[in-house]
């Protein structure tokens, strides 16, 4: 943009938001692109998309997604699953975090907060206009500790089909989960190819896990094969979305139930369960 206001605009941006939120809001709006990049080539492209802060941070919250749960919540400047950040964040970790199902980042910087010094996130959004925002959302909150990776988590490394709109071409949003079929024969409406990885191939055998936060809509168990050694070896606290069969797979893998959190509104149970080794 080369409109006089825009750069009256960007100049009292800076006198007010930290310097990482007005190189953010630049890039979601495309300003600046007429000159060489400075910054990865991803952030170059313009992008429609709002930066929302609330008492944990700043987040790039795709304009698409501006009525999924999580977004409204910092729209309101309110966070999604606060009760699960809250106890996470105030408990001693002995090693990393894992963090699969990254989304914009919403929950970024209360993981971030949460692990100690030395230690890493490693972040894990395979969605490719989310993982972008996740991205935006570690430059604003200047979070050095996370490494995000635009990668679905699995059994194996590989391709895989994550089904990112319905049938309508209606974005899912929080809701985009994979497909389990194999993608070379398979043609699905609203079905992106994405990069599959396994979380023992990823992070390497000197680093220690203490924790695993995963949101992966149904895909848990294929990411729990890929992690077997990490499982075995660190026996990292797991916090895992809770579903029927949740209980009956954490079991096989030596993990029980020790505590829910965001007790569900209309229906029994926890949106969210801890599982422990032993």
């Amino acid at each position: 943009m080369n409109h006089p206001l825009w750069h009256a605009a960007k100049r009292t941006l800076r006198r007010v938001l930290p310097r990482a939120a007005v190189r953010a809001l630049v890039w979601c709006t495309g300003g600046g692109v007429r000159h060489r990049p400075r910054y990865p080539r991803p952030f170059a492209a313009g992008m429609d998309a709002l930066i929302a802060y609330n008492r944990y941070g700043g987040f790039c919250i795709p304009r698409e997604l501006h009525e999924d749960t999580p977004a409204q919540a910092i729209l309101h400047g309110a966070q999604y699953e606060e009760e699960t950040l809250r106890f996470l964040r105030m408990q001693k970790w002995h090693g990393d975090i894992v963090h699969a199902g990254a989304y914009f980042g919403d929950s970024l910087p209360l993981l971030s907060a949460a692990a100690p010094r030395g230690a890493k996130v490693w972040a894990f959004e395979p969605n490719p206009l989310l993982f972008r925002c996740a991205q935006i959302t570690c430059l604003i909150n200047g979070l050095e500790n996370v490494a995000l990776y635009p990668y679905a988590l699995g059994a194996h490394r590989g391709e895989g089909l994550l089904k990112i709109q319905d049938e309508k071409g209606r974005p899912l949003g929080g809701t985009a989960h994979m497909e389990d079929v194999p993608h070379r024969t398979a043609s699905l409406v609203g079905a992106e190819k994405v990069p599959v990885a396994a979380l023992d191939e990823i992070i390497p055998k000197e680093r220690t896990v203490s924790l695993m936060v995963l949101d992966v809509e149904g895909y848990e168990e294929k990411l729990l094969e890929g992690a077997a050694r990490i499982l075995a070896r660190d026996a990292p606290t797991v916090v895992i979305e809770m579903r029927e069969e949740t209980e009956a797979f954490m079991r096989r893998w030596g993990y029980r139930f020790v505590r829910g959190f965001e007790r569900r509104a209309h229906r029994e149970g926890f949106r969210n369960g801890l599982f422990q080794k032993g």
